[in-house]
C-alpha cells in the first residue's frame, strides 16, 4: 500500500473536509488541493471509512449541477 506522508488521520481528514463544506466526492475532486494534507485517493489512504464522509453523486444531482 502506498504511504502518504503528511496526510491527517481519518478524523482530522473528516474535520477538515466538514469545515470545508465539501459534502460530496465529485467537489472533493475539486477541491482538494486546497490544503495540502488532504489527498486524492483518499478512499484508499482510510479504507472502509471515507465514504462515510461524503453523500454519493446521483445521476440526478449530476443534471442538477449542470442546470
Amino acid at each position: 500500500m502506498k504511504s502518504y506522508k503528511n496526510k491527517y488521520t481519518y478524523s482530522e481528514a473528516q474535520k477538515k473536509v466538514q469545515e470545508m463544506g465539501i459534502e460530496t466526492s465529485k467537489e472533493y475532486k475539486e477541491r482538494y488541493k486546497e490544503d495540502p494534507r488532504l489527498i486524492l485517493n483518499a478512499g484508499r489512504a482510510y479504507p472502509g471509512e471515507w465514504f462515510q464522509v461524503l453523500k454519493p453523486v446521483t445521476r440526478c444531482d449530476f443534471i442538477l449541477q449542470r442546470t
